[in-house]
């Protein structure tokens, strides 16, 4: 045997006989050799046996020699070959194991995902009948725990809710593509879900579709926060204020305004919202104004405060601004919204000027009144000492009741004019009240005194 080669696509053959010896033997080196082929570890080979000078002649001679030889180095080789064919059986059986163990891992981890997830996942049958759901399918279509396997959509919707599903799986099943779809159902479990729903083919191992996947999605949640927020949004909108959202994370820029802060600043939405608080209030660029804002903001939750902000004059006007403090999504805000209060600012100066020209006349009459008492004061004086020396003197009864008139009256006025002082004393908020002890009977004759003349 002088050499052997793999062969690519060979015939295998009986590897070697006593008519190829005898073949051999015969040529003398002069003719082809003999070629067998024979396969082990997976590939095929071939074997070729090559006569050497004077082969035949030895041959010839010792014939049984070389018939043990012969069957010798075929044995051999046959065992060779077996042990060969043995090993590489081993090791496909090892490869085969391999991957028998990682096909049954991925299954473990497709198994997990599926059964884990919040979503519903479910194959059907081109009959449209349940082959296979997850818990989830199943926990929405029999909350009671019975099989849904075999089952169909009308053993769960009604009538026009299982033409509507079977119509989107119809499509599926002919689409190249998956078709994903939005619909709202009323499920056994007594909920009503809006899902998004995923369709594709299932297909066998030749490209035929025997059936249909189907992954739902419950967007209930969010097609509620959607609508909220929309609603929200044109509430804010229609507001006459203008309202404002900052995010204090990215440079206490806008993330949100309305239509009233574009009108009262003259900007575009998409401009306002790239401006930062100090643009248009210029009270917050000094330093550590912003983060003294933002800490009082989120102690208080809520700050009322009278600043001056730039209008579209581009003149500054003075206004008062809601400030509140928001967590969305765990990521902390403060919206705003503030009124303009000019004309409010110039009628509390209107008040202003119109209260302190009152006190100024309530000044001027309170002086007036002090210095008209003193001037009566003091001729009224002199008419009491006057009245009192004259009842001093010697005078007939008559004219002494008329002097005590005179004096009476002169004292009751004295005590109108300490009266209108008094008025003075409240305005000046000095006046003192006394208690004193006086004859009743004398201050009724008194004012009988007074009136007696008028009354005869």
């Amino acid at each position: 045997v002088s050499q052997s080669r793999y062969v690519a696509g060979g015939k295998e053959q009986e590897l070697f006989s006593n008519r190829d010896q005898l073949q051999l033997a015969g040529t003398d080196g002069h003719e082809p050799s003999v070629k067998r082929g024979f396969m082990f570890g997976g590939r095929k080979w071939q074997v070729e046996f090559v006569p050497t000078a004077n082969f035949g002649e030895t041959v010839k001679a010792s014939w049984p020699t070389q018939v043990a030889i012969f069957g010798l180095v075929g044995s051999l080789l046959i065992s060779v070959i077996a042990w060969l064919a043995i090993l590489g059986r081993t090791q496909a059986e090892a490869l085969a194991a391999q991957m028998t163990n990682k096909l049954r891992k991925t299954n473990s981890l497709f198994k997990s995902i599926i059964e884990g997830t919040s979503d519903a996942i479910y194959v059907k049958d081109l009959q449209g009948r349940f082959e296979l759901v997850n818990p989830t399918t199943h926990q929405w279509l029999s909350p009671e725990g019975r099989s849904v396997i075999g089952r169909t959509n009308r053993d769960y919707f009604d009538k026009s809710e299982a033409q509507s599903v079977t119509l989107h799986e119809k499509e599926a099943s002919q689409s190249d593509h998956p078709v994903v779809t939005e619909e709202v159902l009323h499920f056994p479990d007594g909920v009503t879900r809006t899902n998004l729903v995923t369709r594709g083919k299932v297909l066998d191992q030749l490209g035929n579709v025997t059936g249909i996947f189907g992954i739902a999605r419950d967007i209930s949640d969010r097609i509620r926060l959607e609508r909220q927020i929309a609603i929200f949004q044109n509430l804010a909108e229609s507001i006459a204020d203008p309202v404002w959202i900052i995010n204090p994370n990215e440079g206490f820029r806008h993330i949100y305004v309305n239509k009233a802060a574009c009108q009262h600043f003259g900007l575009s939405k998409e401009k306002l919202e790239s401006m930062r608080i100090p643009d248009w209030d210029p009270q917050f660029a000094e330093p550590g104004r912003l983060e003294w804002l933002w800490n009082t903001v989120k102690q208080e939750k809520k700050l009322l405060i009278e600043t001056e902000q730039y209008a579209a004059s581009g003149k500054l006007v003075p206004v008062e601004v809601l400030l509140n403090y928001l967590v969305h999504n765990d990521e902390e805000l403060m919206a705003g919204t503030f009124r303009e209060i000019s004309e409010r600012k110039q009628a509390e100066k209107e008040l202003l000027a119109a209260k302190e020209a009152a006190e100024n006349a309530n000044q001027t009459k309170g002086l007036f009144l002090a210095n008209m008492s003193h001037e009566i004061r003091t001729p009224m004086n002199g008419i009491i000492g006057l009245t009192n020396l004259l009842l001093e003197g010697e005078l007939n009864p008559t004219q002494r009741h008329y002097a005590q008139i005179v004096s009476s009256s002169a004292n009751a006025l004295l005590g109108i004019l300490n009266d209108i002082l008094d008025f003075s004393k409240i305005e000046a908020g000095k006046l003192e009240l006394e208690q004193i002890d006086f004859n009743l009977h004398q201050l009724l004759g008194d004012i009988s005194d007074l009136t007696q003349l008028r009354a005869h």
